[in-house]
């Protein structure tokens, strides 16, 4: 059967999902769901989102028999928005990889294939999820508007301060002598050893150290 892509109303589930219990969650959320064989994912949300769905058991038995890397690819040349959802706890019966190799498997899947992976408990969280998807797709990718905070503005005097303190053996404390007993920055960078030493808290070692740097 072919996918109409278009149809952002419309999930399109491989009929290998019906094994599980969720493309009947997803129509008990009133989400019209529609069974194909579908050989590049297992569900698709409109032309742009394709999630492929993974219990534990699977996920590691897709790293030994190397499926996962060919899916993965194959999600991520197809959709622009591609997303491994991998559903379970791990389990040592499903059999044990090395906790460095799954490390990598996750930096691998995400950073270098730009596929985000999502965990999620049970069938009826990974429902949830899908079913949010197609709410923010059918919004115009607008449901969940990231919150934006502005950084509060540093003062002058703050950002000299951490300035100094970027120097070994300046901590707030002489940052704040040196501030007292310099005009500026420039004349502080610009002085003698001996007029560095004179500051509460340095001594001539400390002031030794700081020209050398600056220097």
């Amino acid at each position: 059967m072919t996918i109409n892509a278009s149809s952002s109303n419309i999930i399109w589930a491989d009929y290998r999902e019906n094994k599980s219990k969720v493309p009947q969650l997803l129509k008990d959320l009133n989400l019209d769901v529609r069974i194909v064989n579908n050989q590049i994912t297992d569900y698709v949300l409109g032309a742009d989102i394709g999630v492929e769905r993974k219990t534990y058991a699977d996920f590691i038995a897709s790293i030994r028999d190397k499926r996962l890397f060919n899916q993965v690819m194959i999600l991520k040349e197809n959709f622009s928005y591609p997303l491994l959802i991998i559903e379970g706890r791990p389990n040592k019966k499903y059999g044990i990889i090395n906790k460095n190799t799954l490390r990598g498997i996750y930096i691998y899947v995400m950073m270098k294939q730009r596929v985000p992976i999502m965990r999620t408990a049970n069938e009826e969280a990974t429902a949830k999820i899908i079913y949010d998807l197609v709410k923010y797709m059918n919004k115009n990718y607008e449901m969940f508007s990231p919150i934006c905070y502005k950084r509060k503005a540093i003062a002058l005097e703050e950002k000299r301060k951490r300035i100094l303190e970027s120097f070994t053996g300046i901590g707030q404390k002489t940052s704040r002598e040196i501030l007292i007993n310099f005009n500026s920055l420039m004349d502080f960078f610009l002085s003698e050893v001996e007029e560095i030493a004179e500051v509460k808290g340095i001594g001539r070692k400390k002031a030794q150290n700081i020209k050398k740097i600056l220097n």
